[in-house]
């Protein structure tokens, strides 16, 4: 539901095609001569979304792509620039700017009369209707209550006080509903100690080998599990996580069990926490 009223009201620039960047650049190069002027690329990048850009700051990712003395600007070069800005979904830019979208007052936090407004907004909410009003009133208690429990706070419970979500909260709620999404961790998502997908409900069983080294995948999106093959790097940027491999060194032949669930406690061997999941 809170994506669908983010979708409503915010562009996704990570969902810009490359349809919507050519006819950017094609208003923009007027006389049909193939390029543009450097200096009109901060209008370019305006007109597509990217808010207002200093002159500095153009000039500084205009430079990264162009040849230096050159100021024409391809479509080609137009494209990755424009590429190059373009925010990963769920980046911590997206979100940011979804908070930003109900924080009507910019107070750091969001109502319940933040949320009505935006559900208004963006027609989810009738005008007058009383009835779909309290429904939506018990949706953000709901949403309150799964913010608490994605990022726990102090709760002002004196007589009167409003129920609210700070960005904080805002930011570890949704990074908890796109992980447990794409990586169908649904029924048990927020008993988890840690926000890697689960590779397998249960451990591996390998033969090491005395004096070498391995690296135990700790976020599980490894494609070569139970051992790392750098997908954190890609994982980390997506969902703002800090994953590294654990560095195993063997110190005898025999077959060990590496976690599969990554929740154990003492990585990277099993410590049973599959049984909980």
């Amino acid at each position: 539901f809170l994506y669908f009223i983010v979708g409503a009201g915010v562009r996704n620039m990570a969902n810009l095609t490359e349809a919507q960047i050519r006819s950017t650049f094609d208003l923009f190069d007027a006389d049909g001569s193939g390029w543009v002027e450097a200096e009109e690329m901060g209008l370019a990048l305006q007109a597509l979304g990217f808010g207002e850009l200093s002159r500095a700051a153009v000039d500084s990712i205009v430079s990264d792509v162009l040849l230096e003395g050159n100021t024409h600007v391809d479509f080609t070069d137009f494209k990755k620039i424009v590429t190059s800005r373009m925010a990963p979904r769920h980046s911590p830019e997206e979100v940011l700017k979804a908070f930003r979208l109900f924080d009507h007052q910019d107070a750091g936090k969001i109502t319940v009369d933040d949320f009505l407004k935006a559900a208004r907004d963006t027609g989810l909410l009738a005008v007058g209707n009383a009835a779909e009003e309290e429904e939506m009133r018990k949706l953000f208690s709901f949403i309150v209550a799964e913010a608490n429990r994605a990022y726990p706070k102090a709760t002002d419970l004196s007589e009167g006080a409003a129920e609210s979500v700070d960005a904080q909260q805002w930011k570890a709620m949704m990074r908890a509903a796109v992980v447990d999404k794409r990586h169908k961790v649904d029924d048990s998502a927020f008993s988890l100690k840690s926000r890697a997908k689960v590779a397998k409900k249960g451990p591996y069983g390998v033969k090491v080998e005395a004096g070498r080294t391995y690296y135990w995948c700790a976020c599980g999106m490894s494609k070569t599990q139970p051992f790392c093959d750098g997908s954190h790097e890609t994982y980390n940027k997506e969902f703002s996580c800090d994953f590294q491999p654990v560095k195993y060194v063997a110190e005898e032949t025999r077959t060990v069990w590496f976690c599969g669930c990554k929740q154990t406690a003492s990585p990277p061997m099993c410590d049973g926490s599959h049984t909980s999941l």
